[in-house]
């Protein structure tokens, strides 16, 4: 794990920050708009609004960092 990765995890266990998952269109470059609090909750069908493109919920989805609390 990368230091800056280790640096998230203590922030995200002093609950200041939380994972999300975004979909992300590589065809078109952009985020969908769709945010998933676990992995659990991607569906399994996921199209892209901009160009249709079917996403994979897992290929095409990328960890995001929430701010919870700023302090």
């Amino acid at each position: 794990m990368t230091k800056a990765y280790e640096i998230l995890e203590q922030v995200k266990s002093q609950g200041l920050i939380a994972v999300n998952y975004e979909a992300y269109c590589y065809s078109c470059n952009k985020f969908t708009g769709y945010s998933y609090e676990t992995i659990g909750s991607i569906p399994e069908y996921i199209e892209c609004e901009e160009c249709g493109r079917e996403l994979h919920p897992f290929k095409d989805c990328v960890v995001v960092y929430k701010v919870l609390r700023d302090e």
